[in-house]
């Protein structure tokens, strides 16, 4: 990736800080940089990842919307590298860590998956299943 590096303190400000509107533009920042188009995950995806959960309390719902999505993102990934190679793959290195670690929030996807936002329910639904498959 080319461009200027931006610090994960960086990112997690301008995530959970007091302006939406930039914090929506970090989320979909962060959502093209770490999954790409729901078809590749970066590695960064997995250092990243207990970060973007924290932020799910801190966050306008907006942006967790924004970020529960590229969530959801990372969990497709992975599931979709299971059912286009399923002969061939097993999930190892970061992409078992990342399989991992979306797994061992499970009950905090239940949760969500019963918030009074539609969105925010449907997105954890959507993490829920793409892990389950």
């Amino acid at each position: 990736m080319c461009g200027v590096a931006t610090t994960v303190a960086d990112q997690r400000v301008a995530l959970i800080g007091s302006h939406e509107k930039r914090a929506l533009n970090e989320a979909s920042e962060l959502d093209g940089m770490l999954c790409h188009q729901r078809v590749r995950a970066d590695s960064a995806a997995l250092p990243a990842l207990p970060f973007l959960i924290e932020a799910l309390d801190e966050v306008f719902e907006s942006v967790a919307v924004e970020t529960l999505n590229l969530i959801r993102g990372l969990a497709a990934c992975v599931r979709w590298l299971s059912i286009e190679r399923p002969s061939t793959f097993k999930a190892t290195g970061w992409i078992a860590e990342l399989e991992a670690e979306l797994n061992d929030h499970a009950t905090r996807w239940e949760r969500m998956s019963e918030h009074s936002s539609r969105e925010v329910a449907e997105y954890a639904d959507g993490i829920l299943e793409a892990l389950s498959a």
